[in-house]
């Protein structure tokens, strides 16, 4: 059967770029307009079945004024903007046989796939084409979530308009105030505080603008908002200590099953900060029965140098996937593997994670690189750079860089840096990489160390089938998987056991569960070693909140 010909007007930068990505490799046709092609909106129209528009906040009513002549009996209008009400209303009033529907993609284009990616959905007209299109979402894994345009409106304007209004906010104090966010004088909150509006700083302004201007149920939340605010300004006026405590602890306790996961979060958070301008150097090379080691490869990636300086002298071969590394050992293809579990500025690998907890797959230690990220291309002059190729964590590393350094060039992800080294030729095409990476490639290193973070890291793990892949090996964490329900109190029963042995936790978050729907994985890093006798009694006592405690290697 023939796919529908899918058309993305804004599918050039942004999340429009990664839906085009997305469907082209799940095989759809895929055509794209924005203001710089030569194929106009109308065009565009008139040729695709499903149409998605994708472009700024403040244009789509306008964009989709434009099109509503131009569309085909029995095609599909969606749009993607994180505002539903105006862009849905303005949808409807497409002829009765196009299917209308309001999505918004919860996740920014850096995300490495759809799955268990939330998708807010606000149906307002459905047909055939969304029947297949919500199948197809379904079928990858993504998380639909039905609701009104009025009410994803009216969250998103606490979500997210009432959270940059009060940062903006905030630093606009702290200038008046003339007090530096990089002063040696600070606060764990504080650093914390400068971090998030750091990463707000970084994003476009006029996406920030439209979402706190046009969202119309804004007003009505920020009008509460300063209520409260002037509310809490006369407590502190009038001296009112018992009143201060009492709204404290009023919402301490509607939060208490919040607040211990959010001091091990932070305290890991900031203990990361302040390692990340420290060197950090590989652990002995091992030695023993391993013969073949499987990575994340091209040749030429973080990955690959890693494996390099552990495993120089065995068989490298190199996967192109995380799933393929894991599948290499279980089929015993390969006697170890190294993947990257963790970066200090993007956070966790998820599919790392996943892949751990459905395989019997092992770690057997972990290794910290930091990571020095370069631009390279086959032209040694940067003002001839139009487009910039890398894997998505190379980009979300260096995106300040780029926008500073490279405003103009279109920015397009890849499976892989190495891989889109070895994709496209074009002079005019630039990659963000290793320098090793450029010696592979005989390629011009046009710029040195982008990253936008210094002391930029990354964690990776030597994963085998054996739970001891070799005596040179001597983990001093254990992670631990954890299946637990999803009821009140589950994490602070699963917290206090460790509490009670005096185990010092060093990694926490969670994944959704696939046994049962609203269940998590809780991923636990705890500072004690394997064969540590208290680490047995916390792992029976866990077996009383949770039904699936499984230990999945060795750390350091």
């Amino acid at each position: 059967m023939k796919q529908p010909t899918i058309g993305i007007i804004g599918g050039t930068h942004g999340l429009g770029n990664w839906f085009r990505t997305f469907f082209q490799k799940n095989k759809y046709p895929v055509l794209v307009s924005g203001r710089k092609t030569q194929l106009t909106n109308t065009e565009l129209t008139k040729q695709s079945d499903i149409i998605i528009i994708a472009v700024p906040i403040d244009v789509t009513p306008k964009t989709i004024k434009e099109i509503l002549p131009s569309l085909k009996d029995n095609s599909l209008l969606i749009d993607i903007t994180s505002l539903k009400t105006e862009p849905v209303t303005e949808m409807k009033k497409a002829k009765k046989t196009v299917g209308v529907v309001g999505l918004h993609p919860m996740f920014g284009p850096l995300v490495t796939s759809i799955q268990n990616q939330h998708i807010a959905v606000c149906e307002a007209r459905e047909n055939k084409l969304w029947h297949d299109l919500k199948q197809f979402f379904i079928q990858n894994k993504a998380n639909l979530i039905d609701i009104s345009p009025e009410e994803h409106d009216r969250q998103m304007a606490v979500m997210q308009a009432l959270l940059h209004f009060v940062n903006l906010s905030y630093v606009k104090t702290l200038q008046d105030s003339r007090i530096k966010p990089k002063g040696k004088f600070s606060t764990p909150v504080f650093q914390l505080q400068t971090m998030i509006f750091g990463r707000i700083l970084g994003q476009n302004p006029s996406l920030y603008a439209d979402i706190q201007i046009q969202n119309p149920e804004f007003k009505g939340i920020l009008d509460s908002y300063i209520k409260i605010t002037n509310d809490a300004k006369k407590t502190i006026e009038n001296k009112d200590k018992e009143s201060f405590v009492q709204k404290f602890n009023a919402l301490k306790k509607e939060l208490d099953f919040f607040i211990k996961t959010s001091e091990i979060k932070t305290t890991s958070i900031l203990d990361q900060k302040n390692k990340t301008n420290i060197n950090i150097t590989f652990s002995k090379t091992p030695t023993g029965k391993i013969k073949k080691v499987s990575y994340l490869g091209p040749s030429g990636t973080n990955t690959h140098i890693v494996a390099s300086s552990l495993f120089g002298n065995k068989t490298l071969a190199p996967s192109n996937t995380i799933n393929s590394v894991f599948e290499e050992i279980i089929n015993n293809d390969a006697d170890a593997g190294i993947v990257p579990a963790e970066n200090s500025t993007e956070g966790v690998v998820c599919e790392t994670f996943d892949n751990l907890i459905n395989s019997d797959v092992f770690v057997n230690t972990s290794v910290k690189q930091q990571i020095h990220h370069n631009l390279l291309a086959r032209t040694k002059d940067i003002n001839s750079i139009k487009t910039v190729v890398s894997h998505p964590q190379a980009i979300a590393q260096t995106r300040g860089w780029l926008k500073n350094n490279l405003p103009n060039a279109e920015v397009m992800l890849g499976t892989s840096t190495t891989k889109a080294i070895q994709q496209h030729k074009d002079s005019s095409v630039a990659f963000v990489g290793a320098r090793e990476a450029a010696k592979e490639y005989n390629l011009n290193i046009l710029s040195e160390n982008i990253e936008d973070v210094i002391g930029n890291t990354t964690e990776f793990y030597v994963i085998s089938k054996n739970k001891k892949l070799d005596e040179i090996y001597q983990p001093t964490k254990t992670l631990v998987a954890v299946i637990a329900y999803n009821r009140v109190g589950v994490l602070r029963d699963i917290l206090s056991i460790f509490a009670k042995y005096s185990i010092d936790l060093k990694k926490l978050f969670s994944r959704p569960g696939r046994t049962k729907q609203w269940d998590y994985y809780f991923f636990i890093e705890a500072d004690i070693k394997q064969d540590d006798p208290r680490l047995i009694k916390v792992l029976d006592n866990l077996k009383d909140y949770c039904h699936l405690v499984k230990v999945l290697g060795g750390t350091n």
